[in-house]
């Protein structure tokens, strides 16, 4: 996501989850990419982690760019990402990369109430 001006965006807020869509303005939960906010660079919006799916994560990377719209994430869509970020890097630390939902130890499971 370029952003050309000051008024082309929302005040973000370093740290936190905004949910970006590239068509719908509503940026629904479902078919939208969930990204922490990390830093405005030279008009190019980065961002800290991202998932599309609450599965698999991207780290430290551009917002793509075809995506035009966001919103920031509510409260519910927060603990969700965060629970699944921390499990990700849990597996990915354990195993070297992240394993799929039903390879997860019984004991967790993802945390999906989108």
């Amino acid at each position: 996501m370029k952003i050309r001006n000051q008024t082309d965006h929302q005040a973000f807020i370093s740290g936190e989850l905004y949910l970006f869509h590239p068509t719908a303005r509503s940026c629904s939960a479902t078919g939208s990419l969930f990204g922490i906010f990390d830093k405005i660079a030279d008009g190019i919006l980065y961002l800290e982690s991202s998932s599309s799916d609450l599965i698999h994560f991207r780290l430290w990377h551009r917002l793509p760019s075809d995506y035009r719209y966001c919103r920031h994430a509510s409260r519910t869509e927060l603990r969700d990402y965060i629970f699944n970020l921390a499990l990700y890097e849990r597996l990915e630390m354990q195993h070297g990369r992240c394993q799929p939902p039903h390879a997860m130890p019984p004991e967790i499971e993802s945390c999906t109430h989108l």
